[in-house]
């Protein structure tokens, strides 16, 4: 291992002081007081173990395999390596980026998060740029320096070095993919298509770059359909890739398949644990999102269907439904209700936004990323636990004013469509985007929110939280 350019000067410091002390005393201008001659032995004794730790960070058969991207022998090599801090930032950072290589894109992740923060981008920093200037000629150790350049949120450095790789060689597929991760960070979507097409063309089977492919097309807001199979595809490459997870939850949910989109991000939820935890904020936006957008199709389902729309009061145009439309309302309200209540038990108390993954609002939506910023709390649980109140009022006061209780054999759609064969017409019409509602009118102009995540966690200044 070459010690890093500080490292090195301060042994030249310390050489010609030494020299100089030596040559003073041979003079007989300066006479070594023993006090004196102890300072300098512990000096280069201290230089030595500082050499030593550098070179000890990466050793040579891990140096060697990474060269080669020989990913299975680096991560044997590093095996006992794990995201606590008990393991050095460099070597994480070698292991996620091995991981990654071979799909075991959740243990990637955990080392990712593991490297927030400007302590550690910069320990990565320092040694991967001293890493690349020992092996120019190479593309990974391009790409490793580029990477933790754009983990310092220098994307224009990052992406020269990216470049650098590739003129080594062209088409190298992490340098591809990184390059085409920044760009798309950037909303600069024609490069990231560009990029990220390529290093999908020359290794298809990596998950990570068919999801940061699915995150572009979703970013650019293509079509739900397209972004949902590639979002299958990395999670099929990678099974329970929480943030694979999130992306076909995300996709569901904007074509309102309400059910899957749901056993998605619970999934997603109950697999963000331990290391994951930080992930659980991404996830929890959607799930959020996707309790509110399926409680106002349910509510203008009902309003279409009964001329009412369901609200906290019961009023006097409810009380002048017929029971057959009043059954059906309060069974549709109660269904949406026993719903939305699972949700609510995955949605934390209280989202940190700054300390942990931000979630904030850019022109296109909502974005995650890992960069610190302001901080700011937002309670979740609380805000989705009162409109679920508010839906849990309009029953109380049907059942104690209209003595009208929930039909406990209705479903989300059937109580509707099996009470009025007529009403499937009203729900195909719904469900395919034909009544001006929020919803539906996203799904027509791909105009929709979703939270997404680069599982490289590369930060983004350019976007600020609102």
């Amino acid at each position: 291992m070459i010690p890093n350019t500080q490292n090195r000067s301060q042994a030249r410091n310390i050489h010609a002081a030494t020299g100089q002390l030596k040559s003073a005393e041979r003079a007989g201008r300066l006479l070594l007081t023993p006090v004196a001659a102890f300072t300098v032995v512990v000096m280069c004794i201290l230089a030595q173990g500082a050499f030593a730790q550098q070179a000890d960070v990466v050793n040579p058969q891990t140096q060697t395999a990474l060269l080669a991207e020989d990913w299975s022998v680096v991560l044997s090599l590093l095996d006992k390596v794990d995201a606590t801090s008990s393991s050095p930032p460099e070597l994480r950072l070698i292991k996620a980026h091995a991981s990654m290589a071979t799909n075991a894109n959740n243990e990637a992740l955990c080392l990712f998060l593991s490297l927030r923060g400007n302590e550690q981008a910069e320990a990565c920093y320092n040694w991967a740029k001293t890493f690349q200037a020992a092996h120019q000629d190479n593309p990974i150790a391009c790409y490793l320096a580029g990477d933790a350049l754009a983990r310092l949120d220098r994307a224009d450095e990052a992406i020269e070095m990216f470049q650098a790789g590739l003129k080594q060689a062209p088409k190298h597929p992490f340098c591809e993919h990184a390059c085409g991760v920044v760009y798309a960070m950037r909303e600069d979507w024609d490069s990231a298509k560009d990029y990220l097409k390529g290093a999908q063309e020359s290794q298809p089977g990596r998950a990570e770059f068919v999801l940061s492919y699915a995150n572009y097309l979703c970013g650019k807001h293509a079509k739900p359909e397209l972004a949902l199979k590639s979002y299958e595809d990395s999670l099929a490459l990678s099974p329970d890739y929480v943030i694979a997870l999130n992306g076909v939850g995300n996709m569901q949910r904007i074509l309102k398949e309400w059910d899957k989109a749901n056993n998605a991000l619970t999934r997603a939820a109950d697999l963000a644990t331990g290391c994951l935890e930080p992930v659980v904020n991404l996830i929890a936006t959607n799930l959020l999102l996707l309790g509110d957008a399926r409680g106002k199709e349910m509510q203008m389902l009902l309003a279409e269907v009964t001329g009412v729309d369901p609200g906290t009061d019961i009023g006097e145009a409810f009380k002048r439904l017929s029971p057959g439309t009043q059954q059906r309302l309060v069974d549709g309200v109660a269904n949406n209700v026993d719903w939305q209540k699972p949700i609510n038990s995955h949605l934390p108390d209280k989202v940190s936004v700054g300390a942990e993954l931000q979630v904030g609002v850019s022109p296109v939506g909502l974005y995650v990323q890992g960069g610190p910023k302001a901080e700011a709390t937002w309670n979740m649980k609380e805000n989705h636990a009162a409109g679920i109140g508010r839906q849990e009022a309009f029953l109380n006061k049907a059942k104690q004013e209209c003595n009208i209780t929930p039909n406990e054999t209705s479903n989300a759609e059937g109580w509707l469509i099996n009470h009025d064969p007529q009403n499937r017409a009203i729900l195909d019409k719904i469900t395919n985007g034909g009544v001006d509602s929020d919803n539906s009118a996203q799904t027509q102009n791909r105009n929709w929110t979703a939270a997404t995540l680069y599982g490289l966690l590369y930060a983004n200044g350019k976007e600020t939280a609102n």
